[in-house]
């Protein structure tokens, strides 16, 4: 015999997993941005999803396939270096904060 696994799915399971589907039901859309370029269905969405693996993984390799690779270490590090001083300077701003307001979850 082959053993069976029972899976015990409690109220505050069952109620956890309605609201994470709730979240993908079209009816509770904001319908003040149905007008707004790709807002007004999934379907916008799913093609630009569509279009951008399509063009790297098909595209992308035919177009650069005799190709050299670029020499891209100095944006590179320009970049990473950008992204360190942007970090840094929300970070910085988020401690600023934190020590000169008492957050409300405290009171």
């Amino acid at each position: 015999m082959i053993p069976t696994r029972h899976w015990n799915v409690t109220e505050e399971d069952r109620a956890t997993q309605d609201s994470f589907w709730a979240a993908f039901d079209w009816s509770q859309r904001d319908v003040r941005v149905d007008g707004w370029p790709m807002m007004g269905s999934y379907y916008p969405t799913l093609l630009v999803c569509i279009a951008y693996v399509f063009g790297a993984k098909v595209v992308g390799p035919r177009l650069m396939h005799d190709r050299p690779a670029l020499q891209l270490r100095l944006p590179m590090s320009v970049y990473n270096f950008g992204q360190f001083v942007a970090h840094f300077a929300m970070m910085r701003n988020w401690f600023v904060i934190y020590w000169h307001l008492e957050p409300s979850w405290c009171t």
